[in-house]
């Protein structure tokens, strides 16, 4: 399957460096990640059990974008998550994932990225300045959430 003929593939934006960034909707990630899948393509998270435990639980891990040469694509519902998108193009400028204990960036699961041994998202940042000027980091958007709770609180409490 090829990612470029889905419908709801639409680039978004050329880094400095040629290395383009697109999205494709929900449903046609999903249904390309199973694809490949079951085509044969095998790592740790696309095992028969990790898969199943995260199509019925929607806990575990499902993979969120791949990088092919020079082009990044990711699930439409990840286009502004910032370690993804650097991990992605430490693919494009030739770093492989880390063992799976390690903390790196370029670990293959979202949630063990800690660390930034290469400075991909400096680098990131540097390739893509506009692209990234549109983020609200995660920090930032637990602050959003954590001041409306607090302000819902305050306001149910005070009256």
């Amino acid at each position: 399957m090829n990612l470029e003929t889905l419908p709801s593939f639409n680039i978004l934006t050329t880094g400095k460096d040629g290395v383009q960034i697109a999205s494709v909707s929900d449903r046609d990630w999903a249904s390309f990640v199973n694809t490949i899948v079951e085509a044969g393509h095998k790592e740790w998270y696309t095992m028969d059990i990790a898969r199943t435990l995260y199509n019925k639980t929607g806990k575990g891990y499902f993979p969120q974008g791949v990088t092919v040469g020079k082009l990044i694509v990711v699930r439409e519902g990840a286009k502004s998550n910032l370690t993804l998108l650097a991990h992605e193009y430490g693919h494009a400028l030739g770093h492989e994932h880390t063992h799976a204990a390690n903390p790196d960036i370029m670990n293959p699961v979202d949630w063990m990225r800690h660390s930034d041994q290469h400075n991909l998202q400096d680098k990131f940042r540097k390739n893509f300045p506009d692209y990234t000027k549109t983020f609200i980091s995660a920090q930032q958007n637990h602050l959003i959430v954590g001041t409306a709770i607090a302000g819902l609180g305050w306001l149910y409490f005070s009256s």
